[in-house]
Formats: C-alpha cells, structure tokens, sequence
C-alpha cells in the first residue's frame, strides 16, 4: 500500500512542475527587463552676499542634456536660469520667484543668477543640480 502512494506522488510531482512552469511564463526563461543606466549627475553650490533689490550672477556650469534644479535660500529671492558664462550672458531660460526651478536642458553651458527682492541686504545659499556632459 505505502509503495502504490509513493508511485502515485512519483508519477503527478513531475506533472505537477511543468505545469507550474509553463503556466509562470510560458515556454522557458524569463527574459531579463533591460535597465537604462542613468548618466552621472552633478552639482554646483555657491554662497554669498547680495545687495537689496540686486541681482548676482551665482554658480556656472557645463550640462549634458538632461534636468537642471535650481534651489536657492532664503525661497523668496528670485532665480534665474541663463545660458551662457556669467561673463557672456545669453537669454533667461528660466525663472522662479519660488525660490526653486526645474529645467529640460540640451547640452550646454548655463549659469544661475539670483536676485533679492528686500530692503535689506543678505547672504543666500544656491544649489544647482544637472547631469554631467
């Protein structure tokens, strides 16, 4: 009696098995989920004083295309987002009176000016993040 159940369990667990496996995935393997690697990413920080009611040119920086993130504090200065050095400005690609700014850029050189919209003159503290060239 024992030897007939061992044969029975014997004989389905094979059965049993390719069925599980054709029905996880079909026939054979799964294929592997291609992962894009992301491309290295920078940052460039700057503090400093700023006069009232004055603009700044802050940080400068070469980008590979990709997203560039402009933070600056204290948030009620005003940023901006040029192309171009601080030394040959080019046209405002963005700007914020937030205090924060996102940017789809194409490969370039940009710089970050920041403005103080106060009575008061002020330190403030940048931060821009983009991907490297």
């Amino acid at each position: 009696m024992l030897t007939g159940n061992l044969r029975a369990m014997l004989a389905v667990s094979p059965m049993m098995l390719t069925c599980g496996i054709v029905a996880c995935g079909g026939s054979g393997y799964a294929k592997p989920t291609p992962v894009a690697t992301p491309a290295p990413q920078s940052f460039a920080e700057l503090s400093g004083p700023v006069s009232a009611h004055s603009w700044v040119c802050t940080v400068g920086f070469r980008s590979g295309a990709g997203t560039i993130s402009v933070r600056v504090s204290p948030p009620s200065y005003y940023l901006q987002l040029r192309g171009g050095s601080c030394g040959s400005p080019l046209a405002v690609l963005a700007e914020s009176n937030t205090g924060a700014l996102i940017y789809a850029a194409m490969a370039g050189e940009y710089h970050v000016t920041v403005g103080n919209p106060t009575d008061a003159a002020d330190r403030f503290s940048v931060r821009a993040d983009f991907f490297l060239p």
